[in-house]
């Protein structure tokens, strides 16, 4: 595995088709509701902070799998503030919602009638609304679920 560090909260996990198969993971079954994944990542993270001091303790991480040529993946891993319990989630700004299908995720890209990317996160896909008002979630809502952006 190599590790690069990308920014100051971000990193980047380049696993070749060894790495992949010594965790015990293929890039179609990386899923972070399953517990091989989340051993994976956590030894992965463990390893980042050994060899070049990135710490995720404190922090709440977003992850971006991306498949690599030759077997493998290469995860971006961003770090943000965790947010505290009781401060409600900010309206009527950045939003993000999860598909499950990549066809829920266009159809709902379709009706808001916007240029927004959507990302292959998992098994599911994220489409990020910046901003977000209340009609554009109503209409994600639809097809996804929001998520804490």
């Amino acid at each position: 595995m190599k590790i690069e560090v990308v920014g100051e909260n971000r990193l980047r996990l380049l696993l070749d088709g060894t790495d992949m198969a010594e965790y015990g993971l293929t890039y179609e079954d990386i899923d972070y509701s399953r517990p091989q994944t989340q051993k994976a990542f956590r030894n992965m993270m463990d390893r980042a902070e050994d060899a070049v001091g990135f710490r995720s303790d404190g922090y709440r991480l977003v992850i971006e799998a991306r498949p690599a040529t030759d077997g493998g993946c290469v995860l971006t891993v961003t770090r943000r503030p965790k947010r505290k319990s009781k401060e409600p989630l900010r309206r009527g700004t950045r939003a993000m919602f999860l598909f499950d299908s990549a066809d829920d995720a266009l159809d709902a890209r379709l009706a808001l009638s916007a240029p927004v990317p959507i990302m292959r996160v998992g098994r599911g896909y994220v489409l990020t609304v910046d901003p977000a008002g209340e009609p554009q979630r109503n209409i994600l809502q639809e097809f996804g679920r929001e998520i804490e952006a």
